[in-house]
């Protein structure tokens, strides 16, 4: 094409432009108003979420949802409608191929959708960069996975729509076809090509996942090489023909295939896997009152696990009738040699099936003195709580309460503490001792930690903020009486919860706080003053008094990041407690990029060194690059202790 043709087909094009935009301009007008309508509500949802990490996920919401239906409705205008309505044949009769009238036509949606979405980006980068820093590589990276995902998509659905009767019938053919393939194979849809570019990783991976995008511009390719063949095939025949509605016999065809694809389905489709915690073998003992089994994996534990079993009965009925369940679910207790007499894994099974805990019985059997008895219920009771509900209690305001009424029960429930006239009843020596460690710091956990109940678990560790919640719901119960705890639980814990935000629009509407004053007479901050004065109450006992003692000097902890070879940097932790020497130093560690996420402590890195001499200094396994965010804290556990205790713990950016 010479100098002149070029210049002679950009002026029909941009004649063709302004008549898309002037024939379509109350469709564009109401898009823009729903588009600009979506991006402020995705702005307000990223603000206002709990759980939010950067601001940026409103152009990733934006793009997911909002765009995508756009551009739909963008190729339906300019593509299904013209064919539909014989609009295409008028534009044949202009001095332009038809190569050229779709080539004018991909441009033109591509050149609106284009700019939508760059204006969400552009929008999306101001409103972030008010509250938080950018990185420019996460800018470029940003608009790379923006252009691939959106050309991508606009080829896609400009292919489809020159498809005319046949788009809707494949629609449904290849929604089907990925459900299967995923459902069948190891094919995981989410990371693969235009999906993978705006995954979890959209706005917060400022690396550029050149594989996925060259995946998605292929498919553009493809896609809008389909569509020409299409408009040309013939001078226009076939897509003609395909403009037309679907015959008898033609939806007829369809019904057959997608009932054919449906069996297709089904017959490949893997058979649904057996429970994976069901227990079965020799080595279980079940109890015949309440649906809880023990697996104790040798004979010698047996005794161990029919007393334990024995224990729980009693106090899992009055649980369940106190909570006003009608039956219990699933519970199970697995033997695991591996771990400590503090430890207790609870797993996540799927919901509904129960609770399983697994737990190191060998400290139950004989004469061990070693055991937690307390704390094995307590977590027991945890599992059951968060089945029920599908694993939000630990993340809504209540948490404390969540993390503190299952180690009141397993001590202060009515099988355990039956004769009010012994005095009040009290936690375990060693969640007493738990629970001064806040105050030993120097430290107070105000109203705003308790409600923020994830900080308090990685700043003391589980084992402290259990001691500190069930110690808090123990002065309650004091204060109110012990039927107080049991009516919260009732209304926070016992329901089955639903899978939406209900639950998060009543504590919305109702804070927990609120409630608690409401139904009880008193506020966070009064409860949390009556348990500073509790706790220092207690400070005159004897054996609390020589727990403070011991630990005095408080162990310090100093953190070191040495920089490296290919900007890595190498971590290391320096511990100085003289009077320690002989206790075990457990450093847990996690890299979670540049921006602040919710730590799941299964997948902290773990080393533990015994400490020799004072200062010591650990170097960690973890490496990580300049600009990360690593989550560190170390735990120290000596044997005039009895249960760890947690000296350091920080997120610390790398520099």
């Amino acid at each position: 094409m010479d100098q002149k043709s070029t210049a002679n087909y950009f002026k029909k094009a941009s004649a063709l432009f302004r008549k898309d935009l002037i024939q379509h301009r109350s469709a564009f007008l109401g898009l823009f108003v729903f588009l600009v309508f979506t991006w402020f509500l995705f702005a307000i949802t990223s603000w206002s979420a709990p759980s939010r990490i950067s601001l940026l996920e409103t152009h990733a919401l934006f793009m997911r949802m909002s765009w995508v239906i756009t551009a739909f409705a963008v190729g339906n205008r300019l593509v299904v409608s013209e064919n539909y309505g014989r609009t295409f044949r008028f534009l044949e009769t202009l001095p332009l191929g038809r190569f050229e009238i779709g080539l004018t036509k991909y441009i033109t949606g591509f050149f609106l959708l284009i700019s939508l979405a760059l204006g969400s980006a552009l929008l999306s980068f101001l409103f972030a960069a008010l509250f938080e820093a950018i990185e420019e590589s996460l800018i470029v990276a940003i608009l790379i996975r923006t252009l691939g995902f959106c050309a991508s998509v606009w080829s896609f659905v400009f292919m489809m729509g020159h498809l005319g009767k046949l788009r809707i019938v494949l629609y449904v053919v290849f929604s089907f076809a990925l459900l299967i393939l995923s459902a069948t194979t190891e094919f995981e849809l989410l990371r693969w090509g235009p999906f993978a570019l705006v995954g979890k990783g959209f706005v917060f991976d400022p690396r550029v996942p050149w594989r996925e995008l060259g995946v998605s511009v292929g498919l553009a390719f493809a896609c809008f090489g389909i569509a020409a063949w299409l408009e040309s095939f013939r001078d226009g025949s076939l897509q003609e023909r395909l403009a037309q509605p679907l015959s008898a016999r033609e939806r007829a065809m369809t019904g057959i295939a997608i009932i054919a694809l449906l069996m297709a389905g089904t017959g490949l489709a893997p058979e649904p896997e057996p429970d994976p915690y069901h227990l079965s073998g020799p080595h279980v003992v079940f109890s015949r009152r309440v649906p809880l089994g023990i697996t104790y994996g040798s004979q010698e534990l047996e005794d161990a696990a029919k007393s334990l079993l024995n224990e729980l009965e009693a106090s899992l009925l009055e649980l369940q009738e106190a909570m006003g369940w009608s039956a219990l679910p699933s519970l199970r207790i697995s033997h695991r040699s591996s771990l400590d007499n503090r430890t207790f894994e609870i797993a996540h099974l799927r919901r509904g099936d129960g609770a399983l805990v697994r737990a190191n019985l060998s400290h139950f059997a004989g004469k061990a003195q070693e055991a937690d008895p307390q704390g094995l219920e307590a977590a027991l009771i945890r599992a059951l709580f968060e089945d029920r509900s599908n694993r939000r209690a630990a993340f809504e305001p209540q948490a404390w309460f969540f993390w503190g009424f299952p180690i009141w029960w397993a001590s202060c429930g009515p099988s355990k503490f039956a004769n009010p006239s012994e005095g009040p009843c009290r936690l375990p020596l060693q969640r007493r001792l738990a629970a001064q460690l806040p105050i030993i710091q120097g430290r107070a956990v105000g109203a705003k930690e308790f409600l923020a109940w994830n900080t308090v678990l990685e700043q003391y560790g589980e084992h402290t903020a259990e001691a500190l919640a069930g110690t808090a719901i123990q002065v309650l119960a004091e204060k109110k009486g012990s039927e107080v705890p049991i009516l919260l639980a009732k209304r926070w814990l016992a329901p089955w919860a639903p899978n939406d935000s209900r639950i998060s629009f009543v504590n919305w509407l109702f804070p927990p706080p609120k409630q608690i004053e409401k139904q009880v007479g008193i506020s966070i901050d009064e409860l949390l003053g009556l348990l500073r004065e509790h706790l220092l109450r207690e400070r005159g006992e004897q054996e609390i008094a020589r727990f403070v003692s011991f630990l005095q000097p408080w162990p310090l902890a100093r953190f070191e990041a040495t920089p490296g070879p290919a900007q890595h940097h190498t971590l290391a932790i320096t511990v100085d407690w003289a009077r320690g020497l002989g206790a075990l130093i457990t450093v847990r560690s996690l890299r979670i990029g540049p921006y602040d996420m919710h730590i799941d402590p299964a997948l902290l890195q773990r080393k533990q060194e015994v400490l020799e001499h004072s200062p010591m200094t650990i170097p960690l396994p973890l490496q990580s690059f300049a600009g990360d965010r690593v989550f560190l804290a170390v735990d120290i556990e000596h044997p005039k202790i009895g249960f760890p205790i947690r000296i350091f713990s920080k997120r610390i950016d790398i520099k």
